[in-house]
This record gives C-alpha cells, structure tokens and sequence, in this order.
C-alpha cells in the first residue's frame, strides 16, 4: 500500500440485540482500531457497514463498506469514501480469494 507492506483484520459477529452485524478492524497503516455496524442484503450477498475510527494522520475518520460475496470461493471488499461533492468513490478495493 503506497509502496510499503500493508496488513489488515477484520472480525465481524452478529449482535442480536441491535440486529446488526458488527465489527472490528485494525491495519498496519492506522494508529487505532475501526468500528462499525452494518446490514447483509441475502438477495444480493452485500453487507453495507458504516465504520468511524481514525486515519493515520491521526484524524477521525467514516468510510461505507462494501462486501460482496460472488461465490463460495471470492469475494471483494470496497471502502467507499465521501468526495467533496458528497458522492461516494473507492477508495480502496480488496479481492478476496480462497486458497484451495
């Protein structure tokens, strides 16, 4: 990432009391870890998540997730960011594949 190595983990649970997915991720790039919460739409095997947390300027910081799952075997990850116009772009895009 930016030239440098880059690792990351998420952990994702059902909270039944809110009825959301949450979770929890840390990376190699950001002094802190990020929350969120989200939906999974089965139809389509999209969760939608709203993370905060902070940037690795030390800022806080809010991105939209974006997990789908194309099969049992792949699946791609997007942090959606807000432009200065408001509308979404990826900011950053992870593919996902199992090892076999």
């Amino acid at each position: 990432m930016m030239g440098g190595p880059f690792s990351g983990h998420e952990v994702v649970g059902y909270d039944a009391t809110q009825k959301k997915y949450t979770l929890t991720w840390v990376d190699s790039m950001t002094p802190t870890a990020h929350t969120g919460t989200g939906n999974f739409d089965a139809a389509t095997k999209t969760m939608h998540t709203q993370v905060s947390g902070v940037d690795a300027a030390g800022q806080p910081s809010k991105f939209h997730g974006v997990d789908v799952w194309k099969d049992a075997d792949h699946r791609t990850w997007s942090m959606m960011m807000a432009g200065p116009d408001g509308s979404e772009f990826p900011a950053m895009t992870i593919r996902y594949q199992r090892r076999k």
